[in-house]
């Protein structure tokens, strides 16, 4: 009898060994980056539910999934071309690099850009890149523009702070980007205090194509991110903190008057409006779980498009 209580219990232990190395085994799927079509049909976005990170297209009703990328690297942030025709986003080697291909699909395209990470791509209408860049694993960031087909690299800023989201107009004259202080060391070696006050002093602004005629267009002392702009041009919208978490805000490029959209969860960091500006996509986790969501802005109510 002792003997079988003492098997029971060995066989009951070996039962939650299993059960919770199965728990731990799960492939826990992440959402990242989704942005709007130029026709607001569909959503651009990258995920790992595939294993690595890759490019994917989605409908907005939440069909006709489509991956876009291999599995040689993790690839992200990915960006439409404004003729909604291809794609441009980051792999994940070193450096990092840039690639284009179609927006179905096809064959991936790298864009060298030897001793520099670059990502965080955005196409203007003419066919130039504007992107962050940066000495391997080096701080702070620039902002760099080059040809779609990789000629005429050119770095515009001049690392005085730390340059990220760089953003054309529509008439591809002006960039938007966020500036904040720049913390000379490797990322690995920048303090959780130094990143902190990195985060805090940002500020959204804009310059010419050349990376002339800075401008300090928010000018407050909270944090402000993820630039973009109105499609007239006339406009732009971003993140910023509030007391109750973050909002999003559109303010006049020319008289600097703001108004509040909406209000959002103080996580968020990163949102993408559809072209009749009606609508938000972005990507989110809850209770360790990631999906794409569209907000309805004027009833304020959201859609999980895929994930969850």
């Amino acid at each position: 009898m002792v003997k079988l209580r003492i098997l029971n219990i060995l066989l009951l232990l070996l039962a939650m060994h299993f059960s919770i190395s199965n728990v731990y085994a799960q492939k826990v799927i992440h959402y990242y980056n989704p942005t709007w079509s130029p026709d607001g049909t569909k959503l651009l976005f990258e995920s790992t539910r595939d294993g690595k990170s890759s490019i994917f297209t989605i409908s907005i009703d939440g069909s006709d999934l489509k991956k876009l990328t291999d599995t040689i690297y993790d690839y992200g942030q990915p960006a439409w071309s404004p003729d909604g025709r291809s794609i441009v986003y980051y792999g994940s080697q070193q450096p990092m690099q840039l690639f284009t291909n179609s927006s179905t699909g096809g064959m991936q395209t790298e864009l060298p850009t030897p001793l520099y990470d670059a990502y965080e791509p955005n196409c203007s209408s003419n066919q130039i890149l504007v992107f962050n860049s940066r000495k391997i694993g080096q701080t702070p960031n620039d902002i760099s523009i080059m040809n779609i087909n990789g000629t005429s690299l050119k770095i515009i800023t001049d690392s005085s702070h730390d340059f990220s989201s760089p953003a054309w107009s529509p008439d591809g004259t002006k960039i938007l980007f966020k500036r904040s202080v720049a913390i000379r060391k490797k990322w690995k070696d920048i303090t959780p205090e130094e990143r902190i006050q990195m985060r805090d002093s940002s500020e959204i602004m804009s310059m010419n194509a050349d990376g002339s005629n800075i401008q300090n267009l928010t000018k407050n002392n909270v944090r402000d991110i993820s630039p973009s702009w109105s499609p007239d041009g006339h406009s732009f919208y971003y993140l910023s903190e509030v007391a109750a978490g973050k909002a999003l805000f559109k303010q006049k490029i020319k008289t600097g008057k703001r108004k509040q959209i909406c209000m959002l969860h103080k996580d968020m960091n990163r949102v993408s409006i559809s072209p009749d500006q009606k609508y938000l996509a972005y990507a989110a986790e809850r209770e360790n779980k990631s999906a794409v969501y569209i907000l309805d802005i004027r009833k304020n109510s959201e859609t999980v498009i895929i994930g969850d």
